[in-house]
């Protein structure tokens, strides 16, 4: 029988909410760290509690059979027809794990029944109310050797009440010779089962989740993003928190540790909400390390990649429909190569660096941009000059939907002339450079990309309601309660295509374009 059949790990899934991805432990500091609180386990239990209700209300017991004073009797049909759920709570033991209790549920049965002895036969119907279920057990969380979250059910106990029954039918002072054998036939095989379906919740059918979940997510095609836990969750009186490795590889190379650690996080002494996120800027950082060991800020800008109305710019020799180009802020270049267009070839020559404080989001990039003209159909490209590029920007980051969202707000680019081989350069030039072949380009396709939104580590089935974003020293902050929707028969995003790297940072994309 399943008349407890509940989905303990709708319960437990919250409490573990933000175990999507997870490997081997060690004792640096985390670049992700997640903190359940008491309010998330109170809502956690809630909806454990509703899982319960649902269930036992479709739970059936097996068919009984006995025999009392000559008498053989059956039992058939039995199944629920009234349940009040137990009160019941989730609650942390500071230091060792979780424990779940729950008492005082009542439950009425209904079922068929036979009973024969000799040449006396006869049937009926009766009513069973069970009262005072009580159970309990422990719950161990912790990492295994890959740093995957484990999970198991300990020391369950559970008990019955008293069981009330009213038969239907003739001859009751005949049916109470099996009432009492009866009452304790579905008293026994209930409370046999009950901790055997609890453990079967937690380490099987819990223990399937968890290895269902992805433990990495490809980003741009070209990193993994590796949430793996670095430590066993800790547990306090009033939260327990999850410490996860919070750094991005170069997919091909997912073995090679950024040369730099994650900063210790700040403490957070608000347990108002239900969940606590924090977003170290080491993730953010580690992407940039593997995209600059591996040659990915790299970019060629040409003309095509500008706006038609502005491809002009790059014309070595200008048109009467654009009457400023590189041609006329340099005369040499539009004398020594009149009718060619210019083209950019960028590269970032440092590893972008991403700076959380109080204020704010900021990054900065540091780069050098080549110029060579080009012409269609031919090899010879000669080198016009380079440019030492640093950038510096604001990036407005917000969350809606479970999803981060990243936004430039202000992009300052310093330029400077490292080597020409067309005479002196104008700052004038320098500024139109800027703002023409930089700020039409780079910035409304940085904000596209940022508009897609990256998805933080939870399931299509949690989602955030009162949900409040921060900053602290090397942090993002997030704070935000939870509401449960089980999951339906839609289809789940694919979360791991090209755009979906960009709103880690926005200025990652930034530093691909230097």
């Amino acid at each position: 029988m399943k008349i407890f059949r509940m989905n303990l790990w709708s319960c437990l899934f919250l409490a573990a909410v933000v175990w999507i991805n997870n490997f081997e432990v060690d004792a640096l500091n985390p670049g992700f760290k997640a903190r359940i609180t008491t309010n998330g386990l109170n809502y956690a239990n809630s909806v454990a509690i509703e899982a319960l209700k649902t269930n036992v209300q479709k739970a059936k017991i097996p068919d009984q059979s006995g025999e009392a004073s000559g008498f053989k009797y059956s039992i058939s049909n039995i199944h629920v027809t009234q349940f009040n759920p137990p009160s019941s709570d989730i609650s942390l033991v500071p230091g060792k794990g979780l424990t779940w209790k729950a008492s005082n549920a009542y439950i009425a049965i209904h079922g068929d029944f036979h009973y024969k002895k000799w040449f006396i036969s006869d049937g009926g119907s009766f009513d069973a109310k069970l009262s005072g279920v009580s159970f309990g057990l422990e719950l161990d969380i912790d990492a295994n050797s890959e740093g995957r979250p484990d999970i198991a059910a300990k020391g369950c106990s559970s008990s019955f009440g008293d069981v009330d029954f009213k038969f239907h039918g003739g001859m009751s002072w005949l049916y109470n010779i099996f009432r009492e054998n009866v009452a304790n036939v579905i008293k026994d095989s209930l409370n046999g089962q009950l901790c055997k379906m609890i453990n079967k919740e937690v380490n099987e059918d819990g223990a399937k989740k968890l290895a269902d979940i992805k433990v990495t997510t490809k980003l741009a095609k070209k990193f993994l993003l590796d949430y793996r836990l670095s430590a066993n969750p800790t547990f306090q009186s009033d939260y327990f928190e999850t410490y996860h490795k919070g750094e991005i590889y170069w997919l091909t190379n997912p073995n090679t540790e950024c040369p730099f650690s994650a900063p210790t996080m700040p403490d957070q002494t608000d347990n108002k909400n239900m969940l606590y996120l924090w977003i170290s800027d080491y993730m953010f950082d580690s992407i940039g390390y593997a995209a600059q060991k591996h040659g990915f800020l790299v970019r060629n800008l040409t003309q095509n990649d500008l706006p038609a109305s502005s491809r002009g710019v790059l014309n070595t020799t200008c048109s009467g429909f654009i009457p400023k180009c590189v041609g006329s802020l340099i005369p040499e270049i539009g004398q020594k190569y009149p009718h060619m267009a210019v083209e950019l070839r960028m590269k970032s020559t440092e590893v972008p660096r991403m700076t959380v404080s109080a204020s704010g989001v900021s990054l900065n990039a540091t780069g050098t941009i080549d110029m060579y003209a080009t012409k269609p159909g031919s090899s010879d490209t000669p080198f016009l000059l380079s440019l030492g590029a640093i950038g510096m920007t604001n990036v407005n980051i917000s969350i809606q939907n479970e999803l981060v969202y990243a936004q430039i707000k202000n992009m300052k680019i310093k330029l400077s002339v490292i080597k020409s081989a067309v005479g002196k350069i104008s700052g004038s030039f320098l500024d139109f450079l800027v703002k023409e072949a930089l700020n039409t380009v780079l910035i409304p396709q940085l904000n596209d990309l940022g508009k897609k939104g990256f998805p933080l580590p939870v399931t299509g089935e949690i989602k955030f309601t009162n949900t409040k974003l921060s900053f602290a020293k090397d942090t993002i902050l997030i704070g935000t309660d939870l509401k449960y929707t089980p999951k339906t028969s839609a289809p789940i995003k694919d979360t791991s295509g090209p755009l979906k790297f960009i709103p880690n940072s926005a200025g990652i994309a930034l530093n691909n374009k230097l």
